[in-house]
C-alpha cells in the first residue's frame, strides 16, 4: 500500500516560494534567477530567528519555528526576501496555515539594504495633565518593530505647572523628549521651536489631548513617499474607554492641526505664523498655493477628544469669536488675491530641556 502523499501548504510571488510542511517547517525558495537576502522574523518583537546573506538561488529552511520563543504561542512568522531594490514580506499563520502578502511597496531599498524612516512626533501641551500619558503612550505603543521607522517625540510645555507636573511622576524612553516654556506662547511657536530641534527628516504635529491609531505613523510615512504633506480624518470620542474597543464612533473630517510633513518642505515655508489660533489651516491654504503635494488619507488615524474648551470651542479662540474671525478673514483675503504670503523667517522662542 502506497504512503499517502505529505501535504505542504505554498505561496508565490514573483519566483519566490513559502511552504508549510507537516513538521510545521516553514521554507523559503528562490527560483527567480535575482539574488536575495532572506529573513525569518518574529513580528511581534522584531527578533530575527535565522537569517541567509548568501544572496543566491536555492532552498532555506527554518527548523520548527513554533519552538522559536514568542512564535510558539503565536504560530506567526514573517518571510521576507530583500533584493538589491525590492522587498517581499509574507506573513505566516503556521497553526492555520494562511499566507498574507503584506509587502510594503513604499519601503526604499538600496543594495539590499531597507531605508528606516525617521519621524519626529511634536506635541505641544498646554492643560494637558489629564491626557499627556495617554497621547504618548499611544505612539510608543505603535512604535515599529520590524525596522520601517524610528521615532522621536517632542512634547512642548506651554508655561503649564501642572503638566510639567504630571510627566515629571513617570520614567519615559529615550525618544521622549519635554521642553519647557517659560511665558504662554500657543501651539505654533512651540511647533516651530520644536522643528528646530527634530533629529529627524519626517514631522508628525499632533495634539496633546488626542490619541494616534495603531497604525497613524506608518500609513503617514507611506503616505509621504509620493508626497510633501499628508493629513488624514479621525474619530470623535469623550471617554478613553471608547477607544481601541470596538465602539463605533462619529468620524471627522480631513484635519489641518494633526499632518506629517518633510521637514525641508515645512522651513522652505518658514513654518507657522504666530498666531494664537488658526495658523495651521493658513498652512494649509498657503502650502495649496506653492504647488505642495498633498496626499489626502480618507479614512481616521486618530481619536480627537471631545472637550468644550479646546481652541475651536474655547470663548477667546473659538470659530465663532472675534479672534478667529479676523484671522480667518485674513485666509479668505489671501484666497481672493490668489496669494498667500510666507512669513519672512521660521519664528522661534526660547524654552529648555527638562
Amino acid at each position: 500500500m502506497s504512503q499517502p502523499e505529505k501535504k505542504e501548504y505554498n505561496f508565490s510571488i514573483n519566483g519566490l516560494k513559502i511552504s508549510i510542511t507537516e513538521k510545521n517547517e516553514v521554507k523559503a525558495e528562490n527560483s527567480s534567477g535575482e539574488k536575495y537576502n532572506v529573513d525569518f522574523q518574529d513580528p511581534a518583537n522584531g527578533h530575527l530567528g535565522y537569517t541567509n546573506r548568501k544572496f543566491n538561488s536555492g532552498l532555506w529552511c527554518m527548523s520548527n519555528p513554533l519552538t522559536w520563543s514568542n512564535v510558539k504561542k503565536t504560530g506567526i512568522v514573517d518571510v521576507i526576501f530583500t533584493g538589491k531594490d525590492k522587498r517581499y514580506r509574507v506573513r505566516v499563520d503556521i497553526i492555520n496555515k494562511k499566507f498574507t502578502d503584506i509587502t510594503n511597496d513604499n519601503l526604499e531599498i538600496v543594495d539590499f539594504v531597507p531605508v528606516t524612516k525617521k519621524v519626529t512626533v511634536i506635541i505641544p501641551a498646554f492643560k494637558a495633565a489629564d491626557y499627556i500619558n495617554s497621547c504618548i503612550e499611544g505612539f510608543i505603543k505603535q512604535e515599529d518593530k520590524i525596522g520601517e521607522f524610528e521615532m522621536e517625540i517632542l512634547v512642548g510645555i506651554d508655561s503649564c505647572w501642572e503638566t510639567l507636573k504630571e510627566v515629571s511622576k513617570k520614567i519615559y524612553p529615550e525618544n521622549v523628549k519635554f521642553y519647557y516654556f517659560k511665558e504662554n506662547v500657543g501651539p505654533y511657536y512651540i511647533r516651530n521651536t520644536l522643528a528646530t530641534k527634530a533629529s529627524n527628516d519626517i514631522l508628525i504635529f499632533f495634539d496633546a489631548d488626542d490619541i494616534p491609531g495603531s497604525t497613524m505613523v506608518k500609513m503617514a510615512v507611506d503616505g509621504l513617499s509620493k508626497s510633501d504633506m499628508v493629513r488624514w480624518k479621525f474619530f470623535w470620542f469623550n471617554s478613553e474607554d471608547q477607544v481601541f474597543n470596538g465602539n463605533q464612533l462619529q468620524v471627522g473630517w480631513l484635519t489641518v492641526g494633526v499632518f506629517a510633513i518633510h521637514k525641508d518642505k515645512f522651513f522652505e515655508r518658514s513654518g507657522f505664523f504666530h498666531w494664537r489660533v488658526g495658523a495651521d489651516t493658513e498652512f494649509h491654504e498657503r502650502a495649496i498655493s506653492k504647488n505642495m503635494k498633498i496626499k489626502d488619507i480618507h479614512q481616521p488615524l486618530f481619536f480627537r477628544r471631545s472637550l468644550e474648551n479646546s481652541l475651536t470651542r474655547n470663548k477667546v479662540t473659538g470659530h465663532k469669536t472675534p479672534m478667529r474671525r479676523a484671522y480667518n478673514e485674513i485666509v479668505d483675503e489671501n484666497s481672493k488675491r490668489g496669494f498667500f504670503p510666507d512669513p519672512g523667517e521660521l519664528r522661534c522662542v526660547p524654552c529648555m530641556r527638562v
